[in-house]
């Protein structure tokens, strides 16, 4: 509806801009949600049409499909919202999407869990500022982030 109503050009042009908007590391997610899904969808013999914008139970069974796979599903998912979120789709996270997120959660091994670090204390920062060199841009942003 959007590009029958404003054109291709400025889909396209929206579609970049929120693209260049989303960090690196989360576009590397985008990328891995939807290979995943589509491996998901072609194992199961889901029709190209049938796959985007994907519907709410599609999305449970894609959660379900993870449990044993991937502690980290939420990551495949993002991904795939970025996806909808990009080509102005309805995002089918609705309460089938939501009690499929807690069963995999039940599912992940204790032992894939990280433990609670303790907290980082000002007098942590201080240590770590003093030991910064101010000559390397990349600890001039780790002093500018404390």
């Amino acid at each position: 509806m959007f590009v029958e109503a404003y054109g291709q050009e400025v889909y396209n042009c929206l579609g970049r801009e929120m693209i260049s908007s989303i960090i690196i590391g989360t576009r590397v997610n985008y990328g891995s949600g939807l290979l995943h899904f589509a491996q998901f969808c072609n194992t199961l013999g889901i029709a190209e049409e049938a796959k985007f914008p994907i519907l709410q139970e599609l999305m449970g069974t894609f959660v379900s499909y993870q449990i044993g796979k991937s502690a980290s599903v939420a990551h495949l998912v993002e991904g795939l919202q970025i996806w909808h979120i990009v080509n102005c789709a309805e995002w089918a996270q609705g309460p089938v999407v939501k009690t499929t997120f807690d069963v995999h959660k039940a599912y992940i091994p204790d032992d894939t869990r990280g433990q609670p670090r303790p907290p980082v204390t000002l007098a942590h920062l201080t240590v770590l500022c003093k030991k910064l060199n101010f000559q390397d841009p990349l600890e001039c942003a780790v002093y500018a982030a404390t």
